[in-house]
């Protein structure tokens, strides 16, 4: 019998031949993670039977849902993982292959590991998201490319559990393992995945153990002639290399003893694919790279690290510009260490000097900072400022994987769970992913690109659909504008009712364009934004003299009030402010008076059976006879249809009623709703239309009182309406927005005649 770290280092072993000493195996994970492993037994036991009984396995895999499920477990077991994360991984391939309802997960090990899978089966949908969304990468840029810092943000923002990360990687890892016997296609795809996507995840998280192995397993896949002649070349070397490492180890050690430091040190294997990496970027041939013989040494403090620098640069001569110090400046990934190159017999050497932490955070990234052991969920400073950017939207329309059944819905309520608060990621029409603020809109989006992007869009797509430029986005989605050289800003964009800008970049970009339009253009700009904004609110423009309003505008010229207000620095309400407080001053919402029921009279209507409306109103009805009005003196009927007529007391028609059929009623004093306006809008008719307009009325919280509409032969629409808004400035900002609704022409305020 043989344990499974033996038997699965490269699926080399098929199927049927594998042996895993299972109870050997769980020991010594337990002893590797220092805790007991209570569960984990009858977990394997139920895979193993759900594997039997289905013969699982797919296509493109050699190991059944057993053997893959303790292999990823196994890789899971070196990253300081709890129980729940190894049950996870045995469960896995079962989910994957529908041998087991995510729901059933829930009943059978509860809504812990339920929530855990449908989280790592969430973060798998996000990374085919990003696949399907970038342009394919060229294989020479694939292998040179710095990773992309928004793609590795994306990725950790889908939760703030780190187990759901590693778990994942872990199952890429292991998915690699399993390639050799793929077809080239898959050998291909799940390569490039893993080079664009789980390599630099790792990267980000400072997880060198899964890093070097995902880059070098993709790499043998993606250029095999490229890696086969590296490996050859650490091959011929190896033997001169290994003898070379022992005798500087003796030579160090012997030095360091004498100075009474306690210490460890091992030759450090370099990785084929850094190897290849570094040559082709500094374009050095094998045998000028200074880090292929290499020395690490462990000690127990930073003092003593640089202790021991100063011992090895006294021992060989240290190489010019070859020493870093990631101590004192940790990398973004907060790996720390010392770095040194050396002469040593002729012949370089790199050593690395380091503490013990230091060598568990850089083997294990962030999970040497998270104390499963102790179910502690407390993070520490470095690892929160590593996941700072956790918990991002996921729209809900991302189409999922086929193969991933009946539990789509519980995926998809977990990637609209994870909700961030300040930014959004999207994808240009090349895939290269943004990052910008949440709310952000495709005009913002535009001008993030560059400001001449900006300046020059008309139009734009989302996913292959046309959006207005005000569309604000959400993560996840592909976004392509479409400029002209020949197209201007609008000035409009600017006007924060109408949403074209919701980012501080975007609209200062926009401003200094219209800041460097002549002086002439500007006021001639600004005249028309004024005499537009007024004639939209039935104001004549030759009734109205800025020079009135200059002081209420902080301006000293009429001229400087117009440049002012065509580039930006006056919004068009800021103007049409004092204009309207003068032409209606008394625009202090009015009150008006309606008809109440008297206290008590609802307890006795109530046994009557009258009040039966859900929102326990009474359905109050004006008479026709005597139509009463306020101040007069009221009296009410009860009629049959639970309704009460309302009567001035004076009224002949109530008098010599019985007094059990009346209903005492007065006068009650309400805010009125608004102003009462009539607005006429002229459109282009179209299928949708007057629910389109309807729509931008009601989103401002605006009464609508009364609509007409006609359309005439040759398909000229004109909707009029009658609404109620809280004023004249609230009525222009709507009108804007009317105007920008699609095939409309014009939204103008029509005076009652």
């Amino acid at each position: 019998m043989v344990t499974v770290r033996q038997a699965l280092p490269q699926a080399q072993t098929p199927t049927a031949q594998l042996e895993i000493d299972q109870a050997t195996w769980i020991e010594q994970l337990s002893e590797r993670l220092g805790m007991p492993l209570a569960n984990l037994a009858n977990v394997c036991d139920f895979v193993k039977q759900l594997a039997k009984d289905n013969h699982s396995t797919d296509q493109g895999y050699r190991s059944d849902a057993y053997v893959t499920g303790v292999a990823i477990a196994d890789i899971l077991s070196h990253l300081h993982v709890d129980e729940d994360a190894l049950i996870c991984a045995m469960l896995f391939r079962c989910v994957r292959q529908n041998l087991i309802e995510v729901t059933d997960i829930a009943k059978q090990f509860g809504p812990t590991l339920h929530q855990l899978m449908v989280s790592v089966l969430a973060m798998g949908q996000l990374s085919n998201v990003i696949g399907n969304n970038r342009k394919p990468v060229q294989q020479e840029d694939l292998f040179v490319k710095e990773y992309e810092n928004s793609i590795y943000k994306m990725l950790l923002s889908v939760t703030e559990d780190v187990r759901v990360v590693l778990i994942k990687l872990a199952e890429r890892s292991f998915a690699l393992r399993e390639l050799a016997h793929a077809s080239a296609e898959r050998k291909r795809r799940v390569s490039a995945e893993i080079f664009s996507i789980y390599a630099p995840l790792a990267h980000r998280l400072g997880i060198a153990q899964l890093k070097w192995e995902l880059e070098d397993l993709a790499f043998r896949y993606l250029a095999p002639n490229q890696y086969q002649y590296i490996a050859g070349l650490l091959a011929e070397k190896r033997s001169e290399r290994e003898s070379f490492i022992h005798q500087k180890t003796e030579q160090l050690g012997t030095l360091l003893k004498q100075n009474g430091i306690a210490y460890e040190v091992s030759g450090r294997v370099k990785h084929i694919y850094s190897i290849f990496r570094k040559m082709r970027a500094k374009n050095l041939s094998f045998d000028q790279l200074y880090d292929i013989r290499a020395l690490r040494v462990l000690v127990a403090s930073e003092a003593e690290c640089y202790q021991v620098l100063g011992v090895i640069h006294q021992l060989w001569r240290p190489l010019p510009n070859q020493f870093d110090d990631y101590i004192g400046s940790p990398k973004n990934n907060g790996y720390r260490s010392l770095h040194t190159a050396v002469l040593a017999d002729g012949k370089s050497l790199e050593v690395q000097i380091r503490t013990r932490s230091m060598h568990q955070e850089a083997e294990l990234g962030v999970c040497a900072h998270f104390n499963y052991k102790e179910n502690n969920t407390t993070k520490d400073a470095n690892f929160s400022l590593k996941l700072q950017s956790l918990r991002q939207v996921l729209e809900s329309n991302i189409p999922m994987e086929a193969e991933l059944g009946d539990y789509t819905q519980d995926i998809k309520h977990t990637l609209n769970e994870w909700a961030d608060q300040d930014n959004i990621y999207v994808f240009t029409r090349d895939g290269e992913v943004k990052e910008l603020p949440k709310d952000a809109t495709v005009l913002d989006f535009a001008y993030h690109i560059h400001t001449e992007v900006g300046n020059q869009c008309y139009a734009a797509r989302v996913n292959q659909r046309p959006v207005p430029l005000s569309y604000q986005l959400k993560t996840g989605q592909q976004v392509a504008i479409y400029t002209h050289p020949e197209h201007q800003p609008n000035r409009n964009w600017l006007q924060p009712s109408l949403g074209f800008i919701n980012t501080v970049h975007a609209r200062n970009k926009l401003k200094n364009w219209l800041k460097q339009q002549s002086k002439q253009q500007n006021i001639h700009m600004g005249r028309d934004l004024v005499n537009q904004a007024l004639e939209q609110l039935a104001i004549h423009p030759s009734s109205i003299d800025l020079h009135e309003f200059l002081p209420a505008l902080g301006q000293s010229s009429v001229d400087d009030c117009l440049i002012a207000i065509a580039t930006g620095e006056i919004a068009i309400n800021q103007v049409l402010e004092p204009i309207l407080e003068q032409l209606y001053p008394n625009a202090e919402q009015a009150k008006r008076h309606i008809v109440a029921l008297d206290k008590g009279e609802k307890e006795r209507l109530t046994h009557l059976g009258v009040m039966a409306s859900q929102s326990g109103s009474v359905l109050l009805e004006l008479s026709a006879c005597c139509k009463p009005s306020y101040p007069q003196a009221l009296v009410g009927e009860l009629n049959a249809e639970r309704s009460v007529s309302v009567h001035a007391a004076s009224c002949v028609v109530i008098a010599g009623k019985p007094p059990k059929h009346s209903v005492a009623l007065l006068w009650q004093q309400q805010e009125q709703l608004g102003q009462q306006v009539h607005i006429v809008v002229s459109a282009s008719d179209r299928r949708g239309l007057l629910k389109d307009v309807t729509e931008v009325v009601l989103a401002d919280n605006i009464n609508i009182m009364q609509v007409n509409t006609f359309t005439d032969a040759q398909g000229l629409a004109t909707l009029r309406f009658a609404i109620e808004v809280a004023g004249l400035a609230q009525l222009s900002d709507l009108l804007a927005k009317l105007e920008q609704v699609a095939s409309v022409t014009t939204a103008q305020r029509e005076l009652a005649g």
